[in-house]
């Protein structure tokens, strides 16, 4: 995942220097460009925060009764943050498909299927 984080930092990088040049498409401001830069960027730290609380914790902390539930099933809050950390970078990521670095296993849309009736 790390890889996926590296990706979309250097999108927001080409983002933000392609709005400083002027080079904004569409009806988007220079300043709405750099605004969303700077969402995704919080989105980034947020994310980096969690897994550093979390790598930081008693390896035990996070079992309360649901928690134990979970684990005992074999998903964790762990295993679930996990996730969301995923779907949320996948998310990220996906407006930048079209980049050649991009990897289709970072793919975050749902997938569609061929109906055959």
């Amino acid at each position: 995942m790390k890889s996926l984080v590296q990706f979309i930092q250097a999108r927001i990088l080409d983002d933000e220097a392609a709005a400083r040049a002027g080079q904004h498409h569409g009806a988007w401001s220079t300043q709405r460009i750099l605004d969303e830069c700077a969402a995704k960027r919080a989105v980034l730290t947020a994310l980096e925060r969690d897994r550093k609380k979390k790598a930081d914790e008693d390896a035990w902390a996070w079992l309360d009764e649901d928690s134990a539930i979970d684990w005992l099933l074999g998903e964790s809050k762990e295993d679930q943050s996990k996730k969301l950390a995923r779907e949320i970078l996948r998310a990220l990521a996906q407006p930048y498909a079209g980049h050649p670095d991009y990897r289709r296993d970072w793919f975050a849309g749902t997938r569609r299927t061929r109906k055959f009736w």
